[in-house]
């Protein structure tokens, strides 16, 4: 199968992400559909915290370690031939600490 195109992530809390991808169909070749795609979340050590497989073009990933804000992704389309080229995206999450101010009232 073809690499993916369109990659787009959404921070949905300080932990989870959504990804969604479009597939990139080359209409002049017939190509077997694609079964599942191969998602692999690695940290800034290049280690691996997320690998999963789903047969739909998005994906919610939670539990994201709070020590990392940078994360690889890579998204493998994989059919009955086989395994097609990798798609990577790069991105960090934020983290927002909530600021508490206290008012001192003296006499």
């Amino acid at each position: 199968p073809a690499q993916v195109v369109n990659i787009s992530w959404d921070q949905i809390s300080t932990d989870s992400i959504t990804i969604w991808w479009n597939n990139n169909k080359d209409s002049t070749t017939p190509v077997p559909p694609i079964q599942y795609y191969i998602i692999t979340v690695y940290s800034t050590s290049n280690s691996i915290i997320f690998n999963s497989n789903t047969a739909n073009t998005n994906i919610t990933i939670t539990g994201l370690p709070l020590t990392d804000t940078n994360y690889t992704i890579t998204i493998i389309p994989v059919n009955v031939i086989g395994y097609g080229p990798s798609a990577t995206v790069n991105g960090t999450i934020y983290y927002y600490a909530a600021i508490v101010i206290e008012f001192l009232m003296y006499k």
